[in-house]
């Protein structure tokens, strides 16, 4: 498997994401899920998505509570956009882990009384980012 990280654009565009919505968190969330979910025809590009979840068990190392009922689901999605054509591939493990990288670097447990941040597709085996890799 290769490794590619985010570009600093990239970081500096997620960061910017990601401080628009995290002003706007309710109360309340204790997990956050940022899951991957492939593009359109028109636009091949991978998504990333927050949400947030009123329970969050960081020992779960399936992250099953990252399906349960979000509490908060903004519309706004990241949109991968670096021209890596990895990130439009088959190797799930690749994508998020370049996903898991950028994620780090907004220190999104900081919004809040977050008790775990965990990346992935949805399906698949969740990558935790805080409060460490499981």
């Amino acid at each position: 498997m290769s490794e590619i990280t985010p570009s600093y654009d990239e970081v500096a565009s997620a960061r910017e994401w990601w401080a628009d919505l995290s002003s706007d968190m309710p109360p309340g969330v204790r997990g956050l899920w940022f899951g991957i979910a492939d593009g359109t025809e028109e636009e091949p590009s991978r998504v990333v998505y927050v949400a947030g979840t009123a329970t969050c068990e960081p020992d779960d190392r399936d992250a099953d509570w990252a399906a349960e009922e979000y509490v908060w689901r903004p519309k706004e999605e990241f949109v991968l956009e670096d021209d890596e054509e990895e990130l439009r591939g088959d190797d799930w493990d690749l994508v998020v882990d370049y996903v898991a990288t950028m994620v780090r670097s907004l220190e999104a447990h900081e919004a809040g009384d977050i008790e775990g941040v965990a990346v992935g597709f949805e399906g698949g085996t969740p990558v935790y980012v805080w409060p460490d890799e499981r």
